[in-house]
């Protein structure tokens, strides 16, 4: 059997938030004693339906996003008659929905080749949402510094917006050089488009 015929194993996902202006939405962290930059995102569940339910359900719980007031207006407006919202069940719902949309890009990265076991990256353009929701995740890093508080040596899981990623020499090696290589071809792309 081909490595072509062997069914892709999904056992993660991650969400990439991207602009023209901004660069792209990345975890900032300190592992080992050294400065990485990645994704938000992480394994798949038994519980998740399809790899699109684990990106968006991974995004929600590594942001912290549904303790933000502009995310709980958001929804409140949108639910004028319901008491009982499940923030993380509508963010996990909107985030779903925006991944079937024009916005977002993907691609597959196989983290064992021999098993063909696959992440797969979501990459979504910010510039393609509608305002409100585009201001909660435009300033989702300003809110996770607030709301976060981290003791220095342990792991640092800050939100940065990030358009020099790709010349940063802390990027994690191990799993996001074709990503990097991705993102810059990527945003390169976008600037050709509006220019």
């Amino acid at each position: 059997m081909s490595v072509h015929e062997i069914q892709k194993i999904f056992k993660s996902a991650s969400i990439t938030f991207f602009s023209k202006n901004r660069g792209f939405l990345l975890c900032k962290e300190h592992r080992d004693h050294h400065l990485v930059f990645h994704p938000i995102g992480g394994k798949y569940e038994k519980y998740d339906q399809n790899i699109e339910k684990t990106a968006a359900r991974e995004f929600v719980e590594e942001t912290g996003i549904i303790k933000n007031k502009d995310y709980k207006k958001y929804i409140q407006n949108r639910h004028l008659n319901n008491d009982n919202i499940d923030y993380e069940k509508e963010m996990i719902h909107i985030l779903y929905d925006l991944l079937y949309k024009d916005c977002t890009h993907y691609f597959d990265y196989y983290v064992n080749k021999e098993r063909n076991y696959v992440h797969r990256y979501y990459l979504m353009n910010i510039d393609m949402i509608e305002d409100e929701l585009k201001f909660i995740f435009e300033k989702i890093d300003i809110f996770y510094s607030k709301t976060y508080s981290v003791k220095k040596n342990e792991y640092i899981d800050s939100l940065r917006w990030n358009k020099d990623i790709i010349q940063n020499k802390h990027l994690s090696k191990k799993n996001y050089s074709m990503l990097t290589i991705y993102l810059s071809s990527l945003l390169k792309n976008i600037h050709e488009e509006n220019n």
